[in-house]
């Protein structure tokens, strides 16, 4: 009856140490578990700021880029109105509009 009890207690004894190792396992995975949390939070929060502060960057950079593109337009159509151009040839190149008895009409 001795070993029977000594058998037992082996037992008891093995099943106690499993319960342990298995709770303390679970309690340091949770643990672990909440501090990969906090990391992926710190990280997550990091990259955000970081990809915040370059989408406004790029929103600054794209408004310089529209008032430099508005203003090109505005200066072509100047550089290109019939107005400045006629100016030019009579100044420059002292030319001047044909007058109508001088024009011919070719006809094909």
């Amino acid at each position: 009856m001795n070993v029977m009890m000594k058998v037992k207690q082996q037992a008891e004894l093995s099943h106690l140490i499993a319960r342990d190792w298995w709770q303390g396992g679970l309690l340091a995975l949770l643990i672990f578990a909440v501090f990969a949390s906090a990391f992926g939070v710190v990280y997550s929060s990091h990259v955000k700021r970081h990809l915040s502060a370059e989408y406004e960057s790029l929103l600054q950079q794209q408004d310089k880029l529209d008032n430099q593109w508005r203003n090109a337009k505005l200066e072509i159509s100047a550089l290109a109105s019939h107005a400045r151009i006629e100016r030019i040839a009579k100044a420059q190149l002292d030319m001047s509009q044909v007058e109508p008895d001088y024009q011919v009409v070719v006809v094909q």
